[in-house]
């Protein structure tokens, strides 16, 4: 058997069975992307527009209508070859570094592929900049300073930079770096810390001070999305109060640390045991009142706001800002049963 096909190692892509089709779409979302417009752009975007018509067009092999298209290009995206963006009766898409480190050898040193691999590291530690005043250079830079000291090897999957030796030991500590604030905000507190990254320059006190700035990042998130916009939250971009909403949240569930719980206050309010078995028990009842407030929680969430478009989140942080909605909806259920 051919060790690779279509340029990509056969053994990693039979382990997620893809298909012919799907590997063929990948195939040709990479030339698109990765084509001579990319190699001669000084900053150039990993992502690439794509109508849906076209892509048909462009490939009459596949043999597929749109809503089969839709279906093959999804598959890449829950396998986590692309990222996708919707558009218009199209997608934007951008390649993986699982789409890279896959290729073979010989691809693997391809100028384009070199270099959209240093664009996605960029990506990456660009994100990494803090309070510190400290400037990462622009992409071209990078690029030039890594491609001349030929801080790569010949395959992808060895490819590093001097910026990437990032310090492992935040990830090494994590529990004990959280500490100060799963004990200031026990809503945050969780012992599934695997998929959690702290950053190189993570500081919980400076963390905890946005924290007591926000009331979006007291009642509205959980961990995950707080980790992951450590940077924004650092900056103030969450900074302000509501009044209205006093509610505090949970880790529920620690096999999923996105799913919370909402509870109350002991200066507020006093739950008993037996009311929290009730309203368990009124949880398992109302399934359909649960896929109710999902779909409700999902139009809410999509709506216009000054923290993030909804639909550009990665799906873990859309569930978890679902499951926050949907608890907020059962405390004000629980409070109103509580009151009568």
């Amino acid at each position: 058997m051919w060790e690779y096909i279509f340029d990509y190692q056969q053994r990693i892509i039979t382990q997620d069975k893809l298909s012919m089709n799907e590997l063929c779409l990948l195939f040709y979302f990479s030339k698109q992307i990765i084509d001579q417009e990319f190699l001669q752009n000084q900053n150039p975007s990993e992502y690439k527009d794509f109508l849906y018509t076209d892509i048909v067009k462009a490939l009459p092999i596949l043999n597929i209508e749109v809503k089969q298209l839709k279906n093959l290009i999804n598959k890449l995206y829950v396998t986590k070859y692309i990222d996708k963006q919707k558009i218009f009766a199209g997608v934007s898409v951008a390649l993986t570094f699982k789409a890279l480190q896959c290729l073979s050898k010989k691809q693997s040193v391809d100028p384009g592929n070199k270099k959209y691999f240093f664009l996605l590291k960029w990506k990456n530690i660009s994100t990494l900049q803090n309070e510190t005043g400290k400037k990462f250079p622009s992409f071209y830079e990078y690029y030039i300073y890594n491609t001349n000291n030929k801080l790569y090897y010949n395959n992808i999957n060895s490819l590093d930079t001097e910026e990437d030796k990032i310090n492992n030991s935040n990830n090494i500590n994590k529990e004990k770096l959280l500490l100060p604030l799963f004990e200031k905000y026990p809503q945050f507190k969780t012992n599934m810390l695997e998929d959690l990254y702290i950053p190189q320059d993570f500081d919980c006190q400076k963390l905890i001070q946005a924290v007591d700035e926000s009331s979006f990042l007291r009642n509205k998130i959980g961990i995950k999305f707080l980790i992951k916009h450590y940077d924004y939250a650092l900056r103030g971009d969450y900074k302000g109060e509501d009044k209205e909403d006093k509610s505090k949240l949970i880790v529920k569930d620690s096999k999923d640390i996105g799913i919370q719980q909402t509870v109350f206050d002991q200066e507020e309010y006093i739950v008993s045991l037996d009311m929290r078995e009730k309203l368990k028990a009124i949880e398992k009842e109302q399934e359909q009142i649960l896929l109710q407030l999902r779909e409700q929680a999902i139009d809410k969430l999509r709506e216009n706001n000054k923290y993030y478009t909804f639909d550009n989140l990665s799906q873990e942080e859309q569930e978890e800002l679902i499951d926050v909605y949907i608890q907020e909806q059962f405390l004000k259920r629980s409070q109103t049963e509580f009151s009568n």
